[in-house]
Formats: structure tokens, sequence, C-alpha cells
């Protein structure tokens, strides 16, 4: 029969049958299956924090439409040739019943995968197979699903897992023992032969359930291309076989010693039960064949037997009944021997329970019979039971009909059984051409129609009869030989039991698989073993390396062996006492440089007992340049003979000191002078010599001194070199400080010398530095120094120095100190390298004398001026008046315009010192709330002709807020101008006048920049007093008196504010003029 093959894209609606299992036992499989299931969901539960699942009951949405799943794309397969392994029924494959818990495994939790699953194989159980374990296919299927796409190792073998369209199939081949219980649940018969049934079977329902799984694999995966977002989307743990090399030895081995045992042990089952088969085919064979020989000589005989009587010519009607009794009596094989003549019986030998009349059967076959013919009808029933006739040929007194009953036939009963206990379960009879029984053991099936079941059977190769295996109509399988009987249509059959066969294939295949598995067990021991003894080295490296990364440089490190790693342990153990030997030397030259820092008293000790210990030296000493190459400044050790063979051996450092690299000397005992250094050549055989170089400067050299002949490696080397370049810096930082200390005296004297006052601040504004005369004039007194220097500059005026920010290199300043005091002071910072400041620097010079010499001229000043202005204003107003009247000369015109070209900038001058003076002095000032921004258009509207005759830029910032000071608007609006006009003058035509107003320290900041001439530090000291003109041509060339900013700084000192200038030659100006705010707008 070929293999059919029918897919019905909707299957039609059927009642769901659910059957129950042929076994018993199915129902303990079912719930230890369903234990099974529930432990291994919650174990994969516990890795949950790891995957990005679907929001909780999501996942179950998708059991809803599962089980109709099932009645879609259902392909309908008839084996053909395997139909042996359905039992003759057709498989029914729903191809997309997998879809829903495949699609659930993606991203559902373990136990909702599995509800999925037990929905999609409800449909399958309900609808086609109709087994209760059915239902556990598709669950364990969801859930091995789920654990292989939802695994976060490491790699590419388990990234290609986490892939729907590999990880499906594997899933569905790892569900076989599931589908080999469910088969096993509706098989009959005897333990193994349900088992053995039960196994083929599932390996062809595990084929095409690997069918359904890829399917659905491959739309999940389309699912997943298309941006389908995936259950681990960054692998975050190692695979298992990555953490060690055993496990990495493990997984390479047991797989494939599985594989391998697996395919042994499947091939030497298959053989024993081939060998079985055809031990038990062949005990059937032969049975057979001695029985059909029997069938056939005992229905010859009796044939010969009636050929021979119905020769005889005695048989006449006289004689012929007592003829007949007396041949039936000696052919005991026939119940009875019939005379038959013109198709009547004429006379007959017949036992009492027997008719003496031909049956219909024998009459037709007489009918049908050429007179010299002979027959032997088949198996019929009278009643005396089930006969066979044997009919002779025609002889001169008739046709001898005898009868053989086989149920009551001695023959008969012993060939039937001869055909018994085959290989001691087999089961014998014979059948006619109509499959008919003519002979059983149970007289019952006589007659009864044998059911060969030759579609649903597997089909063995004999040399004679049929073989084959097929189950019986219990379901039960068995092998059946047939034979056919020579010269007759009838066959001997018998069927042995698979049972036996099984049984037999065990006890011939037990010892192999004893043998197989223990091989196995040995080999997977010896790998055990193998992998212990080659891990555990590394284990024991592994375990060392944790130490060393801990600090622990003592646990040794040596594994023994010979092979690589024996060699790599040696090699750690090296590298282990080289790191020891290296952290003793880093300890040690940590040690020194402690021993060194702690005291400032620099010594050469602790270097040269450095010298010693790491390097096993006898002595060490040290020699600079300054000293002498031979006299050693610095010693330590039992070596006494330095002096002896310094001298010799001074070439040496000499070289040493040229090539800039340390010198071994191999042998000092020829630098040794006189009786002492035979005393001590035992205690000093090789040395060697290191420079010790301060930057580019040689400052000497280093020895050390050994007992042996001593090669110096590498590290011997670095730590010497090391200790040299140490021993070079102490020397330097020596005479560093010995510099500093010398240069601090020095400064600490001039600063004691310099009567003026120096003060220097740090960025925090805490006093760093103070000359006496600034102790005595700042008062500063024993808190200046220490915690609480920052507290030691507490006058205002000091303060503002302290705390303003500094716009370039140095600042002036007028101070009026508490104590009545009138200081001068400079300010600048105290520059870095790198652009920034450390602090700053504060030359302060009293000037309280210089103020009251200038406010006595003042007075004298403002004196003369009220006494002069006066006789000026009148010579000036009868100048003009002279003019007016006419009729001058032109020599008189010119008189009387020199008169007032002198006059005036006099008459200014003398206005400018009574108003500066009575700034100073208060007169006539009236104080109110003003607003800067309309002082300042006020000064500046007035400018505006002098501004575009010149052809300067003006930039106003002014705050949109209303900026108020306490103030004389005159006197403010005058500051501003003369701020600004100032700007005018020593700017070149062209320039930039800027004007901005801030706030700023609870006040308002009114500047005023430039891009004109620049003032130097040197000059900012002086501009503000009174006449004072920068002595430069450009400022000539530019009328004036110096009497502008004076004025300025006049108005600012009388409303508590103050002025001051940022200015570097070239660069421009920015002066500064801050007022405070009224106390209600601050």
């Amino acid at each position: 029969m070929d293999l059919l093959v029918r897919l019905s894209p909707i299957e039609p609606w059927r009642s769901p049958v659910l059957m129950p299992p042929s076994r018993p036992s199915a129902y303990y499989a079912l719930l230890a299956a369903s234990l099974a299931l529930v432990v291994f969901a919650l174990i994969r539960s516990r890795r949950a924090h790891l995957v990005q699942y679907w929001p909780l009951g999501r996942a179950l949405l998708l059991a809803l439409p599962a089980p109709l799943l099932s009645l879609l794309l259902v392909l309908q397969l008839w084996p053909g040739d395997y139909s042996w392994l359905t039992g003759g029924a057709g498989v029914r494959v729903p191809l997309v019943a997998l879809v829903a818990v495949s699609l659930a495994a993606t991203r559902g939790r373990p136990l909702e995968v599995a509800l999925v699953g037990l929905a999609s194989s409800a449909g399958v159980a309900l609808w086609h197979s109709h087994s209760p374990l059915t239902f556990l296919e598709g669950a364990y299927y969801g859930v091995i699903l789920n654990s292989l796409l939802t695994q976060s190792y490491r790699g590419q073998p388990y990234s290609l897992l986490r892939q729907p369209a590999f990880a499906a199939p594997l899933a569905a081949l790892a569900t076989w023992p599931v589908l080999l219980l469910s088969s096993h649940s509706v098989t009959f018969g005897p333990l193994l032969t349900g088992l053995f049934t039960a196994a083929n079977r599932s390996f062809l329902e595990v084929g095409l359930f690997v069918v359904q799984a890829g399917l659905a694999g491959l739309l999940v995966q389309s699912l997943y291309l298309a941006g389908m977002r995936r259950p681990v989307p960054v692998p975050s743990r190692p695979g298992p076989h990555t953490r060690s090399m055993r496990a990495r030895l493990l997984a390479a081995y047991l797989p494939v010693a599985a594989l391998c045992l697996l395919a042994v042990l499947t091939l030497l089952i298959n053989s024993a039960i081939g060998s079985a088969s055809r031990w038990a085919f062949d005990e059937a064979a032969r049975d057979a064949s001695s029985a059909a020989q029997r069938l056939a000589r005992a229905l010859e005989q009796g044939q010969e037997s009636l050929r021979l009587l119905s020769a005889e010519a005695d048989l006449g009607p006289p004689g012929e009944a007592e003829a007949l009794e007396l041949y039936l009596r000696l052919h005991r094989d026939l119940s009875a021997l019939l005379l038959v003549r013109g198709g009547e019986v004429v006379a007959g030998a017949t036992p009492e329970s027997e008719p003496g009349v031909l049956t219909p059967l024998e009459q037709e076959a007489l009918a049908d019979l050429a007179p010299q013919a002979e027959a032997v009808t088949s198996m019929h029933r009278d009643e005396g039971g089930p006969l066979i006739s044997l009919i002779s040929a025609e002889g001169p007194s008739g046709r001898l009909l005898g009868r053989m009953r086989p149920p009551t036939s001695q023959v008969w009963q012993d060939i039937v059984g001869d055909l018994q206990w085959t290989v001691d379960a087999g089961n014998g009879f014979v059948v006619d051409e109509q499959r008919r029984i003519l002979a059983h053991p149970d007289a019952t099936y006589v007659l009864t129609m044998w059911d060969a079941r030759p579609r649903y059977a597997r089909v063995y190769a004999t040399g004679t009869g049929a073989a084959y295996d097929a189950p019986d109509s219990a379901g039960v399988r068995h092998l059946v030989y047939v034979l056919p009987i020579g010269g007759y249509p009838w066959q001997v059959v018998i069927e042995v039991p698979t049972e036996v066969v099984y049984r037999q294939a065990i006890d011939l295949a037990l010892p192999s698989l004893l043998l197989t598995v223990a091989l196995a067990a040995i080999g997977t021991l010896l790998v055990l073993v193998a992998a212990w003894r080659y891990s555990r080295p590394l284990t024991r490296l592994a375990t060392v390396a944790g130490e060393i990364a801990a600090g622990d440089l003592t646990v040794p490190a040596d594994v023994g062996g010979h092979d690589e790693i024996g060699h790599l342990g040696r090699s750690f153990e090296e590298m282990r006492l080289a790191l020891q030997r290296r952290l003793n030397d880093l300890t040690m030259l940590l040690d020194v440089t402690q021993s060194v820092s702690a005291s400032y008293a620099w010594s050469f000790r602790p270097i040269l007992e450095a010298v010693n210990t790491g390097t096993d030296a006898v002595a060490s000493c040290l020699c600079l340049v300054e000293s002498g190459l031979s006299r050693p400044v610095a010693r330590e050790g039992s070596f006494e003979g330095w002096l002896d063979i310094l001298p010799g051996m001074e070439q040496v450092a000499r070289e040493a000191q040229r090539q800039r690299r340390p010198l071994p000397v191999s042998s000092v005992v020829r630098y040794f002078r006189g009786v002492s250094g035979q005393t001590l050549a035992a205690e000093a055989r090789s040395a060697v010599c290191m420079p010790l170089v301060a930057g580019e400067r040689d400052v000497g050299v280093m020895w050390a001194v050994y007992s042996q002949r001593r090669h110096l490696d590498d590290q011997d080397i670095r730590l010497l070199h090391t200790l040299a370049a140490q021993a070079a810096v102490i020397y330097e930082n020596s005479r560093l400080l010995t510099e500093a200390q010398s240069e601090r005296g020095r400064l600490r004297a001039i600063l004691a010398s310099t009567a003026d006052p120096i003060v220097v601040v740090d960025q925090d504004g805490g006093l760093v530095l103070a000359n006496p005369s600034a102790e005595r004039i700042l008062q500063l007194g024993a808190d200046a120094r220490g915690p609480k220097r920052t507290r030691a500059l507490q006058d205002p005026a000091l303060r503002v120095l302290v705390d303003m920010p500094l716009r370039q290199s140095c600042v002036t300043r007028e101070l009026h100190l508490d104590s009545g005091v009138t200081m001068s002071a400079a300010v600048s910072p105290i520059a870095l390298e790198d652009g920034g400041s450390s602090g700053r620097v504060i030359v302060l010079r009293d000037v309280t004398e210089l103020k009251q010499r200038e406010r006595e001229q003042a007075d004298l000043v403002t004196h003369l001026s009220r006494h002069v202005r006066e006789p000026l204003r009148q010579l000036l107003g009868y100048a003009i008046i002279i003019r007016r009247m006419g009729d001058l000369t032109p020599r008189q015109a010119d008189a009387l315009e020199r008169i007032e070209r002198n006059t005036r900038p006099i008459q200014m001058l003398l206005d400018n010192l009574v108003d500066l003076n009575s700034i100073e002095r208060g007169e006539g000032v009236h104080l109110e709330p003003c607003g800067v921004p309309g002082a300042v258009e006020a000064a500046l509207s007035a400018l505006r002709a002098e501004f575009d005759r010149r052809g300067h830029n003006l930039r106003r910032s002014l705050p949109s807020n209303s900026s108020v000071v306490y103030a004389d608007k005159n006197l403010l609006v005058r500051a501003i101008h003369c701020l600004a006009d100032n700007a005018a003058k020593y700017t070149a035509g062209g320039g930039t006048i800027g004007v901005q107003v801030f706030g700023e320290d609870e006040g308002v900041v009114i500047a005023v920049t430039d891009t004109g001439i620049g003032i130097s530090p040197a000059e900012q000291m002086r501009i503000f007093d009174r006449f004072y003109r920068v002595d430069r041509p450009e400022v000539h060339e530019v009328p004036g008196h110096g009497l502008g900013l004076p004025i300025v700084k006049a108005i600012a000192d009388w409303h508590g504010g103050r002025v001051w200038v940022e200015s570097e030659p070239g660069h421009g100006s920015r002066f500064c003029l801050w007022l405070p705010s009224p106390p209600g707008s601050r």
C-alpha cells in the first residue's frame, strides 16, 4: 500500500471524544508527569528577574483560541508500508496546533506557558488522538521551549538556542519521553510488547511533532524579524560549560558520549530483536515444515489406502460391509468408510454417532469427479462435527469415501499438538484456502475465520513460508509464520507472541548492554578523573591568583608535573616570587619614602639600609661630588674598608657617572690597599656603583658591596636605580631647603627693614605674611597666625582690599583706617604659572602727614583763590566791556584777547580748587535719593558735542530697573562728567567710550572705560593726587591741571564711596566709581 497524504484546511466539526487508556498504569504516569511539569515550571520561574515577561495574564489570552487551532490545516497520512506502526489507521497531524503555545513561550511565564500548552493539546486530544496523556505533550513542549528562549547565557550556541526556528524543533525532540508515555498508554499486551510497540510508534509521532514545532518556530521567528521584542535583550550570565575547565571538558565529552552510547544501545537492541525474531521464525519454520509434511503424508496414506481397497475384487454385495469394517479398524485416522456407487452409499462402516449418508459437499464433489479422479474435500461439517472427505478413483465396485475428523483424529491431534509451544509460547494451527481454521488445539476455533491482518504487518524475508509481525484481533502483536502444505490448498500457521521475542532479545543483548553501559560508565569516570586531574592544578592556580589579587603572596603555586600545566605552574610560581620580591621592594621603598618624609633632617641612612636589605649587600655607602668620590658621606653595614677601596675605584665611579647607568665590579680584591686589604677581602668580593643624578647634574655615586660574586638581575638593577634616584632627590631637596631657608632669612630681613607695611593674604583672605611695620600699624595681635588668621584683618578698609575683585595686575586705593591713619595701598595678585592666582600682596604707605599738608595747602589755596578770583573776574569783565565799546585799534583788540585767553584757564583753575575744597568740606552739599541712569544721561548729554567732535563711539549699558544712590545730584553728575571727559581727552579720535552701571556690594558701580593710552601701575598710585599729571608726551598735549580725578575722588570719599582705576599702558583704562545705595533699597 502506497503512502497517502491529504490536507484539510478546515477540519469538519466532530464531537470531542476522550477515551480511557488501555493500561491502568497510564493514570499513574499521567499524575507523575503532571507533577514533574509543575516542578519544572516552578524551577524555571526562579530566573524571572532576568527575563522581560509580558504583564501577568496576557499569555493566558492565547489559551482561548489554542484548542481550535487543531482543526485548521490538518494533514492526514496513511503510512503505506509502515502502517504496522499505526495498526493500519491513518495519522492526523494538525500543522498549526503548536503556534499558540510557541508564541506564549517567547514572553510568558513558565506556568502560563504550561496552561497554554494544555489548551493547545486539548484540541489534539479531543478531536484526534482521544488520549488523556496527549494533554501533556503541548504543556511539556511549551515549558521546554520557554526555557530555551528565555535562557540568558552568553555565547554563540546559547544565542542560537534563543532563536525560535532552531529551538522549537529541539523542544519537540525533548518532548519524546512524553510522546512515548502517551503511545504506551494505548497499547495492548504484555509490558515489553507494549513498550517496544509504543517506542516504534513514538518515533513516527516525534517526527511529525518536530514538523509541527518547526512550522510554529518559523512563524515566531518571522515575528522576531518584524520587530517583536525578545524576552532576553542582553544575555548576562556565562554559559555553564564556560565556568571551569572541568565543565568545558565534560560539555565536550558528555554529548558525544551520550549520542554514541545511544547509538550503540539502539544497534544492540535492534540486532538482538532481529536475532531473536530470526530464531523464532526458524523454530516456527521447523515445526511448521514437520507438521506440513506429516499432514500431507497422512492424507496421501489415506488416499493410497482407499485406492488399494477399491481395487480389490472381493468387494461384492455379500461381504462388502465386513471388508469395510475390517479396513476401518486397520486405518484409525479415518472415522468412517463409505462405498459409493452411482452417487449413492451402497455400504459403509461408520460409528453409531456418525450418519451414513453423503453430505452436500461430498455429493457435489462426487458429481464433479471424473471416473479416474481422486479428491480431498475441504473442511465441512455434518451431524458428527467437522470432517474432511477423501474420495478414491472409481473401481469395479464403485468409489470409496473415507472421512477424517481432525478434532477426533489422533494423527491430526498429534500434528496440531506438535505445533504448540514453539519457542515455549507459540500457537499453531492449520487453515484452508479460505483462511478457515481446519485444525486447532481449541476445537471451538475449528471452521472459524482466521484474521491474518497482512495489511498491518511488517514482513520478514524467509526462504520458505511467509513471515510477518502483525497485531491480533485484540491488538497484541505476534510473529506469524505461514507455510503452505505441498499438494494441498492448506497452510500451517504458527503465531509467536512478540513478548517472547523481546524477552529473548533482552536475554541476548543484556550482557552486551551491561558491558556497554559499564564501559560508558568507566569511560565517563575516567573522563571525570582526568578532568579533575587536569583542572585541579588550574583550580589551584586560580586560588593562588585570587590570593595574589587579595594581596597575599605567601601561598605557593607549584602544582608539580612536567607537562604544559606543570610548566604553567612553575611559571606562575616564578611570577609569584617575582611579585613578592617586587612587593617587598615597593614596601621597602615606601618605608624609605615615609622615613625620609617624616623628618626635616635629610638622612641617607634609610636609603642605604634599603640597599643592603633589598640586594643582600654586606654594606653600602654614598659619595658626593662636592665631597669627593673617594670619601663616603654616609655608610651602612659591617664593611669598614671603604677608605681602602674607594680611591682605587674612583675611575669606576666616574665611568658610571659618564654612562649614567650602574656598573658592576666582579672583583674588588684588586682595589684593596695595604695589609688591611687582605683582612677585608673576605668581606667584599663584588660591588656595584650607581650614579646619583639630579636633573641633568651629577651629584655623586652610591656603592654596594657583596660577600660573594653577585649577579644582579634586572629587578636588582631597577631597585638600585630607584634608591639612587631617591638618594639624589634627598640630596637635591636638602640643597634646595638650605637655599630656601637662606632666601627666606634674606627676605625676612628685607621685609623687617622696610618701613612701608606689606601684607600677603591667600585666596580665602587669610593673613599669610605681614612685616613688622604692618603688624605695628595694623595692630595685628597673636591671633593673626594659625587657625584664626582669616579674622586678622578686620578693618573694613582693609577687608575691601582683600575682598575686591582684581581685574588687572595692580590696583591702587587710598584707605582711611579706623585708627585715623590714611594709607595709600597698592594691591597686586600673586600670579601662578597656569595663569591663576594664589592670593594677593598689599603694599601700604602712610600718607597721613601728606594728606594733612595737602589739606593745609588746600586751605591756603582756597583762601588765595577766593581773594584772587574776584579781581580776575573783574579784570575779565572789564576786558569784555572794553571790547564791546568798540573803536579799538588792532593792537588794543589783540591785548584784550590775550587778557581773556590767559585769564579764563586761571579762573577755571581757581574755580576747580574752590569747588574741590568745598566738596572735601561738604559745603553746600544736599543729599537725596538720585537715579544713577538719569545722572549718567545728564552728564553724557553735556559731552555729546565733544564726543561728536572727536569721533568717539559711545556705548552705554544702563540697568532696566532704577538704580538709586543717596547723593548730591549735582556732584554725582559732575563726577560722571569728569570721568567721561577724562576718557574722551586721552582716547584717540574714533575710539570707544563705554559707560556701564551695575550693582555690587550693596551699592552701585559706575564704570567708564576707554580705549586710550592707558596708565602704568606706578602712575596709578598718584593719579588721584592734586595737580598730578602723567609725564608722557601724549598727556602734555591735552590741556588740564590735574584736578578732575581728585574732584571725583573727593566726591566719592564724601559720599562714603570709593573710586579706582584698572589699566595697562596701551590697553585703555577702566575707572570705577562705587557709591552706596540707600538703606531702604538694599
